[in-house]
């Protein structure tokens, strides 16, 4: 089988109801002669809907075996983590950083508030992430308030534009079963390259580039507040009325 993505392209993201489910559909085509890459496509309905709303289209390819977060990695460790905290970078606060997040639009719930510490060097923002010690994570290539967590130091330098994954390049799980990683997210002209590995420096995730777009009212679901005009009862009123009136 395949065990990486070549490219995913987000196309409507999935806006998960407060109640009820919601069936997803992942098909794999078979592989292209020419390439050996897979199509791949996420589509997706709420319960008892006979509409399917087709929500990324991708390519899978094959690359290297997974092994598990305490087996020895194949690829090398990234330069990235050889010194940690890494050397001339710079701390950031995050006293405020989920409140701001929550501020902005972003609510985590207390299980994906899994960014530790945070440093800035240059073009690259450090980090180290984890999750809580009742989460399980033996279900998953790697856990997804990870993997998301991974991703919240992105947010350190954003302006205030919301913005959401759009497109991913070059996923790879090098390793499956980790509770803590330390994150290395660059800059680079096709996106954001990024980076995660185990505490002791071996890779567990990497991704090629990452692309962000802003959010727009078809990605950020329902809204919460809506105007609704609500007629007022007559009133028992036996006096004069005026001759006109001021709204």
């Amino acid at each position: 089988g395949c065990d990486a993505i070549d490219e995913l392209v987000i196309e409507t993201p999935l806006v998960v109801p407060v109640t009820g489910v919601v069936d997803l559909t992942v098909t794999v085509d078979r592989a292209d002669d020419a390439t050996g890459h897979r199509p791949v496509t996420v589509h997706a309905r709420p319960e008892g809907s006979d509409a399917w709303t087709r929500h990324a289209t991708g390519t899978l390819t094959t690359t290297t075996t997974t092994t598990t977060a305490t087996a020895p990695h194949t690829p090398d460790t990234p330069d990235l983590f050889l010194q940690w905290p890494p050397a001339n970078a710079h701390p950031v606060d995050l006293t405020a950083f989920y409140d701001e997040l929550a501020a902005a639009g972003y609510g985590y719930g207390p299980a994906f508030q899994g960014l530790r510490a945070a440093w800035r060097a240059g073009d690259t923002t450090y980090a180290e992430v984890a999750l809580d010690g009742a989460v399980e994570v033996d279900r998953f290539g790697v856990h997804p308030a990870l993997l998301d967590a991974a991703l919240h130091a992105g947010r350190l330098d954003a302006g205030d534009e919301l913005e959401l994954p759009f497109s991913w390049a070059g996923v790879r799980l090098h390793a499956t079963g980790a509770t803590a990683v330390r994150v290395a997210l660059t800059r680079v002209p096709a996106g954001v390259a990024v980076h995660v590995a185990d505490p002791d420096g071996r890779p567990v995730v990497s991704v090629d580039a990452l692309v962000l777009r802003p959010r727009t009212a078809t990605s950020s679901g329902p809204d919460l507040l809506a105007l609704e005009w609500v007629p007022l009862a007559e009133a028992d009123y036996d006096g004069d009325l005026p001759d006109n009136y001021t709204l």
